[in-house]
């Protein structure tokens, strides 16, 4: 993953998690902030703090996969795929 992208995954919870209000508000705000990184957007930072909170709403331990995204965003360029939603089986 240094020198080429790769997806990376990271499993929250189960079925209701995934369709808990907080989860969807996360998915929502992560969306929001992929949009912004790749745009260059000047909201970005607010994108970043509105995933942040969200994020720790659903897990605690995701407000720090959050920080590491803010000194990574010259990472987060147009055409990188990145994706959060709910996959249930």
């Amino acid at each position: 993953g240094k020198s080429e992208p790769i997806a990376i995954h990271i499993l929250v919870g189960d079925e209701t998690v995934a369709d808990s209000v907080e989860f969807m508000a996360l998915a929502a705000a992560h969306e929001e902030l992929l949009t912004a990184l790749r745009d260059g957007c000047d909201y970005s930072e607010a994108a970043l703090s509105s995933a942040r909170v969200a994020g720790e709403a659903v897990l605690p331990a995701l407000a720090e996969f959050y920080d590491a995204i803010a000194g990574r965003r010259a990472d987060f360029t147009a055409g990188t795929n990145l994706e959060i939603g709910k996959t249930v089986s």
